[in-house]
């Protein structure tokens, strides 16, 4: 870990959704020097703070609970300390990395109502998820709200709120069976506002 400069975490993690204790990470990572960055999309800074939680960096997809409205394709690092970031900012002006001013107000206007989406979303991925449990095609889902998830009780200490986002693992059917299902599928259209 001598050579490691960068600890990156994602919580809940992508596809398998164990939250993390961001906190018990960084207090390893800062011992050994190294950064640590952390991917908040999942929880939005409205669920999840890391730079509070001793992060220095927090990434998030824009275009997903900020944007909101299927326009926009942009994400965003924050970071706490004012020469990380001025770092950065040398860094991605090399690399030609630059916002439009339409870019920015397409974000501005989807965090002004942010909150009233996140919320009533949250509360139905958990009620989903919830019934989804019961399903007899259902192995197992995978929810930080659910206390069969791993890393249940971070969730609850640091966020016990959720985005709409969760994983399910379906039970192994005959390869007939999953033809027959992806067969039957409909194509539908996003119903963008």
């Amino acid at each position: 870990m001598d050579a490691t400069k960068l600890a990156w975490v994602e919580s809940p993690g992508s596809g398998t959704m164990e939250a993390q204790d961001v906190p018990a990470i960084v207090k390893a990572a800062k011992a050994k020097g190294c950064l640590v960055g952390c991917d908040n999309t999942w929880a939005t800074p409205l669920l999840f703070k890391p730079l509070a939680h001793g992060a220095d960096f927090a990434c998030e997809a824009l275009t997903k609970y900020a944007g909101g409205h299927s326009d926009l394709l942009l994400g965003s690092i924050t970071v706490a300390d004012i020469g990380l970031r001025q770092r950065l900012k040398e860094l991605l002006r090399g690399y030609g990395v630059g916002v439009s001013p339409d870019e920015c107000q397409l974000a501005l206007r989807g965090i002004e109502t942010m909150a009233q989406r996140v919320a009533p979303m949250g509360r139905v991925s958990e009620d989903f998820a919830k019934r989804l449990a019961h399903s007899p095609a259902v192995e197992t889902v995978l929810h930080p709200a659910l206390p069969s998830c791993s890393g249940h009780e971070i969730w609850q200490r640091d966020m016990g709120r959720s985005s709409g986002v969760f994983s399910i693992v379906l039970k192994p059917v005959s390869e007939e069976a999953l033809e027959a299902a992806l067969t039957a599928l409909k194509i539908f259209a996003i119903g963008a506002s």
